[in-house]
């Protein structure tokens, strides 16, 4: 899981330091941001049922459950950093190949909030 978050962070360091539509000052106060896994949300390894309901057979019930990662929002992180990160996101999931696309794990919004705090040295704008 921590190995997830690293890539992560690498992928949107990448995109930020790549992009053309973000300015050289902008880039400069969002750096810290995708630079440490601080501000990355917690992710933890859940199944999902592929079955059709209740009227599966047997044989549904082997079949193996597609793995999702469920995201644990950081309710300390500012619309203005989130913002970023989905921005760095789509930039990042634009340039992956095909079969790099098939190999990622799906992840969902439908965890609690983490109970992480914000980080000492956060700038101002990355705080809500």
């Amino acid at each position: 899981q921590n190995l997830c978050l690293v890539q992560k962070r690498l992928k949107r360091r990448k995109a930020l330091n790549q992009s053309t539509s973000i300015g050289v000052e902008e880039k400069k106060k969002c750096l810290p941001c995708p630079s440490s896994v601080d501000y990355i949300s917690s992710e933890h390894s859940m199944s999902e049922d592929n079955s059709a309901g209740a009227n599966s057979s047997s044989e549904d019930e082997e079949a193996p459950k597609r793995k999702v990662l469920c995201r644990r929002p950081l309710q300390w992180r500012s619309m203005e950093l989130n913002s970023l990160f989905s921005r760095l996101d789509r930039k990042s999931a634009r340039k992956q190949s095909q079969r790099s696309a098939s190999m990622t794990i799906d992840r969902t919004e439908d965890g609690p909030p983490s109970t992480r705090e914000a980080p000492e040295d956060a700038p101002a704008f990355a705080l809500s």
